[in-house]
Formats: C-alpha cells, sequence, structure tokens
C-alpha cells in the first residue's frame, strides 16, 4: 500500500513538472564573448538579457541626408579623443531616423573599445558633477513627480 502511495505521488509530481515545463520560458544562455549588445527583457519570471543582433556593416558615409548631425557627432568624438573641450550628446527622434545607425558607425570608426572608452569617461563624468549638483540642494523635505513612458529597457509601452 505505501509502495502505491508512493509510485502515484512520483507519477503526479512528474505530471505537474511536466505542466509546470510548459508554460515556465526556457532561456537560452548568451555567448559574451560573441555577442556586444544585449537588453534586459523583464517578463513575470524574472526576466533574461537578450542578444540584440547588428545588422551588417554600417559605415557613416552610407548614413545619407544627415550631414549635419554626424558632423556634430563626429567632431564632438574626435574632441573628446584628443581631451579637448566636447559636448554631451543627446540623440533623439523616432524609431528609425537613424540614432542607432548613427551609433554604429562610429563605433566601426573608432572601435568598439576606444567607444566603451569615452561612455565609461562620460558616465564618470556624468556621475560626479550630479553628485556635486546633489550637494548644493540645502537640507529639507522634497516632493517630486515624475512620468515616463518608456523605461529604455522592457520593449512595451507603459
Amino acid at each position: 500500500m505505501i509502495g502505491d502511495l508512493g509510485e502515484n505521488l512520483e507519477k503526479k509530481i512528474s505530471q505537474l513538472l511536466d505542466r509546470l515545463l510548459k508554460v515556465i520560458p526556457t532561456r537560452s544562455d548568451i555567448d559574451w564573448k560573441e555577442t556586444i549588445t544585449a537588453v534586459w527583457a523583464a517578463d513575470r519570471w524574472g526576466g533574461a538579457f537578450e542578444a540584440i543582433e547588428i545588422g551588417g556593416h554600417i559605415d557613416l558615409d552610407d548614413l545619407l541626408e544627415i550631414d549635419r548631425q554626424k558632423e556634430a557627432i563626429t567632431r564632438n568624438t574626435e574632441q573628446f579623443c584628443m581631451k579637448l573641450p566636447a559636448n554631451n550628446v543627446l540623440l533623439w527622434g523616432a524609431r528609425g531616423t537613424g540614432k542607432t545607425s548613427l551609433i554604429q558607425g562610429l563605433i566601426n570608426r573608432y572601435g568598439l573599445q576606444k567607444f566603451e572608452k569615452i561612455c565609461d569617461v562620460l558616465i564618470d563624468h556624468a556621475d560626479k558633477w550630479m553628485r556635486n549638483q546633489i550637494k548644493r540642494i540645502p537640507n529639507g523635505t522634497y516632493t517630486g513627480q515624475d512620468y515616463f513612458e518608456d523605461d529604455g529597457v522592457v520593449r512595451k509601452r507603459y
């Protein structure tokens, strides 16, 4: 009798696991030696990184009708690389207007390692600047309100 209970319980557990595995998404591991870009895709199970494929080689000269923007971002990047005064860059616009292609063109021109170094230096600079600005705020109680429609990570609208 106890042996039958154990076999029946084992069968039910096996059936339950089969049903759960049909619901829980499988995740493929990212080969970080081959993948240079990925985004975090959150889901109800926590989430995982998803590789972003960069399609083909994009040269800055391939990007048409944005000559003023290409010249400005190229000049700024070169000034930054030579440790001359440079500006932060904000790329904005609707989907499909070339923001990502412009960055990919810069990466192809200057190399990924140099581009990553530039990003690291900019992030450090922004962090130091922001911390100094916060120190200037007098102690007290403050309230604020904000709104966002896209967190830049999850590919869905809020």
